[in-house]
């Protein structure tokens, strides 16, 4: 690498290397990771130093992420598919249960891929871990708190507007993204709390948004069938620590913003699950008026 006389000689040397030697970016600011995934050998092999070190930080993530995912499949999957499976639901409460599952399912990672690609682009532009953690959790909570109060004043569990909004929180979250890469761009000499009131002010739309989510699936489920919902409670959790650790390791070896499409892909997603909800919730309040007009 010494040798080269350009940059894109070093480039191809450093793809060709064994250990990542590419400089940090905004995007993968983590200049301590060396180890290439697909040269994991070379630490095993290798004597005790950073690389060590890398592999004994990768492994201990991946073993979070897979602990993590058989308690989620041993506690809550499970014995929700065996439910279902030995015909302890009928038919149209299987397809309630599961279309509700598989809402509360995509916004528990959404939300916490979200969070964590938010704290560490803060973090680059706070330089600090601490003010990003602190400032995210308050707007966080604010926005989230705000958007769960006004989704009670709006009409989300009708049609059109409940195939809407998982749009618009997919598209809030996007727009997030990028104006985060902008902030990074043009302020990151700006003073601290002129960079934290840009941020709040930035976030405040798009957690609003993805504030309504839940509260609005909840009351859907709610008036279609009152007694699943600790399912859905218990899937939207487990789901969500387990891509706690999960958002980690996809920022450190495929990059932050990957985070942000794959959680505005989750959110976007709950439109599968909103058509089902939509037909039961559509069947449910067409049968009492069938029964009123046949009974004697």
């Amino acid at each position: 690498m010494v040798s080269t006389r350009t940059r894109d000689d070093l480039s191809a040397v450093i793809a060709r290397a064994e250990l990542n030697y590419s400089p940090p970016t905004d995007e993968s600011p983590y200049f301590f990771n060396m180890l290439r995934l697909t040269n994991i050998g070379v630490a095993v092999t290798g004597s005790v130093g950073v690389v060590r070190g890398n592999l004994i930080a990768t492994l201990t993530l991946l073993g979070l992420v897979v602990t993590l995912l058989l308690v989620a499949i041993a506690t809550v999957v499970l014995p929700l598919a065996l439910r279902t499976h030995f015909g302890i639901e009928s038919s149209v409460r299987a397809e309630t249960l599961w279309s509700g599952a598989i809402y509360f399912t995509l916004i528990g990672p959404g939300f916490m891929l979200t969070e964590i690609a938010l704290i560490q682009r803060l973090t680059v532009l706070l330089s600090h871990p601490i003010y990003a953690l602190g400032i995210l959790l308050f707007t966080l909570i604010a926005s989230t708190g705000i958007g769960s109060l006004v989704s009670d004043r709006l009409p989300l569990t009708r049609t059109p507007w409940a195939y809407l909004y998982p749009i618009v929180t997919a598209g809030c979250l996007i727009g997030l993204k990028f104006l985060l890469e902008a902030l990074l761009a043009t302020m990151i000499a700006a003073p601290v709390l002129l960079k934290i009131g840009v941020f709040c002010i930035s976030d405040l739309s798009c957690g609003a948004a993805y504030g309504t989510v839940f509260p609005t699936g909840m009351r859907l489920a709610k008036s279609i069938a009152l007694d699943e919902t600790p399912w859905y409670w218990a899937l939207n959790g487990i789901f969500g620590v387990l891509c706690s650790a999960l958002a980690v390791f996809i920022s450190i070896y495929i990059g932050i913003s990957a985070n942000f499409y794959i959680a505005a892909t989750c959110y976007g997603a709950v439109l599968i699950a909103q058509v089902g909800l939509q037909r039961v919730k559509a069947r449910s309040e067409a049968l009492p008026k069938v029964g009123v007009a046949y009974k004697p």
